[in-house]
């Protein structure tokens, strides 16, 4: 049990800390199938904040949810990344996700052997706030290079494929050329 050795009092208050940190102090007493989606991943984040961690991996923690759940708890995530003043890794497949809430973005390349592409500073000042973003010249610099990178990355990928078995390519392209016919 984590922090086995403080009191149980102790314990509730560490948890209703941090569940007030994800601002879900009015769902407290809720049982677990009574929440929604976004308060799920909110505890989630809370339970995680709970244990102290050096450093607090998110693998698409907005992966499942709807557009407006998604841009609310980013918004709460900027602020508890700023109160916390944990290192916080995030993974993402959204370019705009990754610009709006990071200070560095490292892209991955297309394929299962896939490598680290170059790093890129985030250097627009914080609070981030997404309308004003998509009007700010830097955002849509960095955006640009970030999916440049991938959109080659892909390409790259599909040419070393058909480098390798150009024939496989030609029966793959015969293939669906068919079911679209």
């Amino acid at each position: 049990q984590v922090f086995a050795k403080s009191f149980a009092v102790e314990r509730r208050d560490r948890a209703l800390r941090f569940v007030e940190m994800v601002n879900l102090g009015p769902a407290a007493a809720k049982r677990p199938r009574e929440l929604s989606g976004g308060m799920r991943q909110r505890v989630s984040v809370a339970r995680a904040l709970a244990m102290e961690p050096q450093v607090l991996l998110l693998d698409e923690p907005f992966g499942a949810l709807d557009a407006l759940t998604r841009g609310v708890l980013q918004g709460e995530l900027q602020r508890i990344s700023q109160e916390s003043g944990k290192t916080m890794l995030l993974i993402t497949n959204d370019v705009d996700e990754g610009i709006l809430l990071s200070d560095r973005i490292i892209p991955l390349g297309a394929g299962p052997r896939a490598s680290l592409g170059p790093a890129t500073v985030v250097d627009i000042p914080r609070p981030r706030e997404r309308k004003e973003l998509n009007h700010d010249p830097r955002f849509r610099e960095l955006r640009r290079g970030v999916l440049e990178y991938l959109l080659e990355s892909g390409k790259a990928k599909r040419a070393e494929r058909e480098a390798a078995d150009p024939q496989k390519m030609s029966v793959s392209v015969a293939a669906d050329a068919v079911q679209i016919a």
